[in-house]
């Protein structure tokens, strides 16, 4: 069992969630370059609200079990513990762009991404989230 974090995991942990973080800037810069290209789809209207209501409670879902429900996620060794949670947090900034690429506005994309980006920052690496992982592991 693992009783602390060495610093070559720590740096690669560093790498991955960086790595990741790119990534959802990497959805908005493309979403921002179909908006100018006008590669956007649109669909009716009623079925977009509908679907960017699922999306959000599905968002809103996932950001509670990264947040909250790590105890059933440290069960993983610690790398995949982390890269689990930060899949979850990209993944809002995926539904942001799928949405605009719907027809939903700049601000859609924009605020999915805001909240990915946010909830990534809350997951970083740090000795905290070691310290969290290391007391669930252990219990």
């Amino acid at each position: 069992m693992e009783n602390h974090i060495d610093e070559v995991k720590r740096r690669t942990m560093w790498i991955i969630w960086g790595s990741m973080l790119s990534g959802v800037v990497i959805y908005a810069v493309a979403g921002g370059f179909l908006a100018k290209q006008g590669g956007i789809d649109t669909m009716n209207a009623e079925t977009l609200d509908m679907l960017l209501l699922v999306l959000s409670m599905i968002s809103v879902s996932m950001t509670g079990a990264v947040l909250l429900a790590g105890g059933l996620l440290a069960k993983l060794p610690y790398t995949s513990y982390q890269i689990v949670r930060w899949a979850l947090a990209e993944s809002i900034a995926v539904y942001g762009l799928v949405l605009h690429i719907m027809g939903s506005g700049i601000a859609t994309l924009i605020g999915f991404v805001a909240w990915s980006v946010v909830l990534m920052i809350l997951l970083a690496p740090n000795r905290s989230a070691e310290d969290k992982y290391l007391e669930l592991h252990t219990n």
